[in-house]
């Protein structure tokens, strides 16, 4: 199939096949623009052992940042390894299947989060790059 397309003020024609993805990579496309503000974050879901590990008080749920990508978004607004994340958007949020709804819901929009860090509570907002 060719199309025609117009850049930089001139057109050209481009060859293109159309073809079905595979839904293994329907399904990474739609993670990668769900949570584009949160990429490069890895969480699991704060376990009573978990939480004695990281010396919390029994009364914090969330999810535990199990890893931050140096060059994320999230790492640029000070989201660290260990942090735990209580809510997304004024969320909250109690597991992983959680969080992953509540970022999903964000598109490609900053996330406000609210961080439980070594027992002080924060906000941090996280932009997309």
């Amino acid at each position: 199939m060719r199309l025609k397309v117009l850049h930089d003020g001139k057109a050209r024609e481009v060859s293109l096949q159309l073809a079905e993805l595979p839904e293994k990579e329907v399904a990474s496309e739609k993670g990668d623009a769900a949570g584009s503000a949160l990429d490069g974050v890895k969480v699991e879901t704060l376990t009573p052992d978990l939480a004695q590990q990281l010396q919390l008080s029994g009364d914090v749920h969330g999810v535990v940042v199990d890893n931050v990508e140096p060059a994320s978004a999230a790492a640029e607004s000070g989201l660290q390894r260990g942090d735990v994340i209580v809510e997304v958007n004024r969320k909250r949020v109690s597991n992983e299947e959680q969080f992953e709804t509540a970022i999903s819901g964000a598109g490609s929009q900053s996330v406000l989060l609210l961080v439980n860090h070594g027992g002080q509570t924060r906000f941090l907002v996280v932009q997309p790059h």
